[in-house]
């Protein structure tokens, strides 16, 4: 056995244990499952090179080069992992991207299989077999310029992400991933197109670069507890379901992820709200637990905001919509802390209590009525002072009246006046029936 072969083999051995690990850690994550696919394609890169090098004869040689060209696979694998880590997942939203993605690579992976454009023989070396790029042609370019595209998307995505990110730990973890990413890219373009250029002829590094970038992020792992808080994740896992409106901020007070319940009451689609400030879509007496500031940044005034670091429970808010309704909704806000004791995002729990208002707004409107009710209603009560003879009765100021003007005065009766039959009789005999 090669010496270089046994680095193939043992590199893919490697990475398929880290891929196991990093999935038994949570298997049910999105982006765990992810790397772990791309970890058994560096798996299969890996073994495959291992056994062309490895070969008896050049047929056999080229026949394992034939089954060795899926592992172009790992390139939009690899991008779409940097995707969903970055929590760019609106940029998945749109089927027409990931079709495009995995679509391309599978059509070059099929054409290849029939006719390898990019490799024109084997060759034996030091180091066992090794495939001869085939001269320039439109097919052999047209792939280089795909792989070059799906490479710088990859960097340029990861290195944005570290870029932008201010906490510190996320900052490192950062790093440790764009290490993972970044390694076999730039081995492999060292080893397979920069040194023969100039006649310098090393085995290749490609399957050492996947060991250094599996290795990398099993460590950012281990250490920061890799894609813990993750937004995707954090939305899709744990909240996906939830009917109440979720939304996840960085330490900055900026959303990362949002459920649906967000986007189907306030009619945004989540690409609009993500990095924006959480006050552009909340307000009310919960944002009195809000901190802003302003920097100035290049020149340009910058509005922050930061929530204290305290928990908010039952807090009335208001969530306003795209087209500019008001929804009321009672809050709740919970804070989560990285390990070393900083902030490292929050989680705003808002619940709809439109019918709730309306209850309570239906509720007062009646006890309003009621209380008018009763302030007009007039009671007599206690001991009236009413002369023996006349019948008049003396009010609180010494005076008296008759007893009929006394009661409509104080209270809500009115008299008609009549005669009874004994009256009758005193006052008005010749009006009564003679039996």
């Amino acid at each position: 056995m090669f010496m270089f072969s046994a680095v193939s083999f043992f590199s893919g051995l490697l990475s398929m244990f880290i891929g196991n690990i990093v999935y038994f850690h949570s298997s049910k994550k999105p982006v765990h499952k992810l790397f772990f696919i791309l970890c058994l394609f560096n798996a299969y890169w890996g073994f495959t090179e291992f056994m062309f090098r490895q070969a008896s004869d050049v047929n056999d040689a080229f026949l394992w080069l034939k089954i060795y060209v899926f592992v172009i696979v790992v390139i939009p694998v690899g991008l779409h992992f940097a995707v969903l880590y970055t929590g760019r997942v609106f940029f998945l939203q749109k089927k027409w991207v990931l079709a495009a993605l995995y679509i391309s690579v599978i059509a070059i992976s099929i054409s290849l299989l029939f006719h390898n454009y990019m490799f024109a023989s084997m060759i034996k070396m030091p180091w066992g077999y090794a495939p001869v790029l085939a001269p320039s042609s439109i097919p052999r370019n047209i792939v280089i310029l795909w792989l070059v595209i799906i490479n710088s998307c990859d960097i340029i995505l990861i290195l944005y992400h570290l870029v932008k990110t201010h906490n510190r730990n996320e900052k490192r973890q950062t790093f440790l991933v764009a290490m993972g990413i970044i390694s076999p890219i730039v081995l492999a373009n060292i080893s397979q197109f920069f040194l023969p250029m100039f006649n310098v002829q090393i085995p290749e590094l490609t399957t050492i670069g996947t060991t250094l970038q599996a290795s990398f992020i099993g460590f950012a792992i281990w250490k920061y507890d890799l894609f813990a808080i993750n937004p995707a994740t954090a939305a899709n896992n744990i909240v996906a379901t939830i009917s109440d409106n979720f939304i996840l901020l960085d330490p900055g007070g900026k959303i990362l992820s949002i459920n649906r319940a967000v986007t189907d009451s306030l009619g945004y689609y989540e690409k609009d709200l993500i990095r924006r400030p959480v006050t552009s879509i909340l307000s009310g007496d919960v944002t009195e637990q809000f901190f802003f500031t302003e920097a100035m940044i290049d020149g340009k005034s910058i509005s922050t905001v930061t929530i204290k670091k305290k928990p908010v429970r039952n807090l009335e808010g208001i969530l306003i919509t795209k087209s500019g309704k008001k929804v009321p909704v009672s809050v709740a806000v919970s804070i989560l802390w990285n390990r070393d004791g900083s902030v490292a995002g929050y989680v705003i729990i808002a619940r709809d209590i439109t019918e709730q208002k309306q209850i309570e707004s239906q509720r007062e409107g009646l006890i309003k009525e009621l209380q008018d009710a009763l302030s007009n209603i007039k009671v007599l009560r206690g001991l009236l002072p009413i002369c023996a003879n006349c019948k008049k009765v003396r009010d609180d100021e010494g005076y008296w009246h008759d007893v009929a003007v006394y009661i409509r005065n104080h209270s809500e009766a009115d008299f008609s006046h009549g005669i009874c039959p004994e009256c009758m009789k005193k006052l008005y005999p010749e009006f009564v029936d003679k039996p």
